[in-house]
């Protein structure tokens, strides 16, 4: 997870050259999160082109970042909108169907989760309880071994009952330091911490990483 500050901005690099991967951008009026922190940390190492940009919605602090990105880097396809499971090299990529009928943007939220030989990660972008609550009427399959908890931690998302079905080991938090929005909300981390899940969140771990092998995935700061 890449340290945008306020928002989301996940990066999954395959090996073998199967694939890149960037699941939301960041982004901040003010400032060009693409040129000054994407663009530069793709080229320390060593990586040339993102295959896939998932947006999970369009607000600023998840795609932001996309069209500067787009104009100074090569970026080969942009998916923003639900589609048909997908396998990227040894990975699958499956989004969960949802009504577009709840009025907040954040409900506009791709819901996926990506699927590694080992582990799997459910990615949530800013959904609320409201639509946590769909998928769990729909009795999809949301478990995970990864969370990427839902609009930065807020007290609107990451529901008791969403929690336990996604029963997560990990939990991956893209916050900014000292947000104006009070990000993340005490409730959602101690209901974190009472399951015992081991929390990442970039305000305090800055960019941390999950890497893996054949036998196992382990935490980088």
């Amino acid at each position: 997870m890449i340290n945008v500050g306020q928002g989301d901005c996940t990066f999954i690099r395959l090996p073998i050259n199967e694939g890149n991967i960037l699941i939301d951008t960041g982004g901040n009026m003010n400032y060009d999160i693409a040129t000054n922190i994407l663009i530069p940390y793709f080229k320390a190492i060593s990586v040339t082109s993102i295959d896939y940009v998932f947006i999970s919605h369009d607000d600023t602090d998840h795609s932001g970042a996309l069209e500067s990105l787009q104009a100074n880097f090569k970026v080969k396809q942009v998916i923003n909108t639900y589609s048909k499971d997908m396998t990227i090299g040894h990975i699958k990529v499956h989004m969960f169907k949802h009504s577009s009928s709840l009025t907040s943007n954040n409900d506009n939220s791709i819901v996926m989760k990506v699927t590694f030989p080992l582990f799997s990660v459910l990615f949530t972008g800013d959904a609320s309880i409201e639509l946590e609550k769909e998928l769990l009427n729909k009795n999809y399959d949301l478990k995970a071994d990864i969370l990427k908890v839902g609009h930065h931690g807020s007290k609107s998302s990451t529901s008791a009952a969403f929690l336990n079905a996604v029963s997560p080991d990990i939990a991956m938090i893209g916050v900014g330091k000292n947000n104006l929005y009070g990000h993340p909300s005490d409730e959602v981390i101690n209901r974190l911490e009472r399951k015992g899940i081991t929390i990442l969140r970039t305000d305090n771990d800055g960019m941390f990483h999950i890497r893996y092998d054949k036998y196992s995935y382990y935490i980088i700061k």
